[in-house]
């Protein structure tokens, strides 16, 4: 109507018009979910995970992203940090070890720390997620950095901070990464 500079328009075409885009949002949003989820797996792919850690809230996370799998996540497998009996990490070259944990639906590879850079080259591997104490932190600087040169997103499970009712966020001041923990609302 502004650019054709219209004076009058029908009551009945613009109420048309409404019912019209209401029907054609409603049949997008059925048909969207019908076949949302393959067209998305065959364009997109799937979106590989590796778990650093066998904490219960690694655990958590390997049950949501088994749920997730129609949306085109995949557990890749699990980093297990402890060294061996000896003191001495595990061999480069050993077989990943395959363990049922409770409460998934797969069994998956178990590798030691030391294989995840060897993972990173040789396998597509999206995400590292850690979930890991507040002790076993020192012992993954390396793995960080590995990640961070192979460019592979890394995402760090904070819970071992205590907070109860108050909202963990991550600002930057410059170049210098804050974890902020507030209870009062982000937007005054």
């Amino acid at each position: 109507t502004y650019a054709f500079k219209l004076e009058y328009i029908s009551r009945l075409l613009l109420g048309l018009y409404a019912v019209f885009d209401f029907a054609a949002m409603i049949v997008f949003r059925l048909v969207a979910r019908r076949f949302g989820n393959p067209l998305r797996r065959s364009l997109a792919g799937l979106r590989n995970f590796l778990l650093v850690g066998t904490t219960p809230e690694a655990l958590e996370i390997a049950r949501l992203i088994e749920a997730n799998e129609n949306r085109g996540l995949r557990l890749f497998g699990f980093a297990r940090i402890s060294e061996s009996g000896t003191g001495e990490p595990k061999a480069h070259a050993e077989a990943p070890q395959t363990s049922d944990f409770p409460g998934l639906r797969g069994s998956y590879p178990v590798y030691a720390l030391a294989q995840v850079p060897e993972l990173l080259h040789g396998h597509a591997i999206d995400e590292v997620v850690f979930a890991v104490s507040k002790d076993e932190l020192d012992k993954l600087e390396e793995t960080f950095l590995i990640c961070e040169e192979e460019g592979v997103k890394t995402r760090l499970l904070l819970s071992f901070f205590p907070h109860v009712i108050s909202k963990v966020h991550l600002h930057r001041l410059q170049e210098l990464p804050l974890h902020t923990i507030w209870t009062t609302p982000l937007h005054e």
